[in-house]
């Protein structure tokens, strides 16, 4: 039975990434296929239990589709996340997230494969995020992760929620890497 789960879960994701926009920091180009996001944050979170904390973070990052490595996105965001750590106490490892961000983005504007241009985005992009934390260092972090969200997003902010924005579930597969801080606001 376990075999037949994991065998059903890897199917779905295939799926989910196969059939897929990109996502964060996000992009505003529709593309097909698996995603990238390499990121540099600065994230401080508030430890309200033994296992949840409320991370706000923010950094600069590129995201790109597999066999478009030679012209990411790129820009900035800023988010508020809420995580669950599956280690208690430790902060660290494996944790899911529901988070929301505002971001600022650069997009490319290909045509067969060539880039004829550029513009700028804003967006709005909740979503749920697996992470695995890994301590480089006393205050450093890599984290690995997937993420399923919903970008909204416009060449101006007021027009982010409008009706013709193009929100829609993205999955993207990511790296985010710098500096982290956990402040304890409970007694063990």
């Amino acid at each position: 039975m376990k075999k037949l789960k994991t065998l059903l879960f890897a199917f779905c994701l295939s799926f989910c990434i196969l059939s897929s926009k990109a996502d964060v920091i996000y992009t505003p180009v529709t593309h097909m296929g698996a995603v990238v996001s390499l990121e540099g944050i600065a994230s401080y979170e508030l430890a309200f239990s033994q296992s949840n904390t409320l991370n706000l973070w923010g950094g600069a990052g590129f995201v790109f589709p597999l066999g478009g490595f030679f012209h990411p996105a790129y820009g900035t965001e800023a988010a508020l996340e809420f995580r669950q750590y599956f280690n208690k106490s430790a902060f660290q490892r494996l944790n899911l997230g529901l988070y929301a961000g505002l971001a600022y983005m650069n997009a490319p504007e290909l045509y067969r494969g060539s880039l004829v241009d550029r513009y700028t985005s804003v967006g709005f992009v909740p979503g749920l995020k697996l992470t695995y934390k890994l301590q480089l260092a006393p205050q450093m972090v890599a984290e690995p992760y997937i993420s399923l969200s919903v970008p909204f997003y416009e060449e101006k902010f007021s027009e982010i929620f409008d009706k013709n924005s193009d929100g829609g579930f993205v999955v993207t597969l990511g790296v985010r890497v710098g500096f982290n801080q956990v402040k304890k606001l409970f007694e063990k």
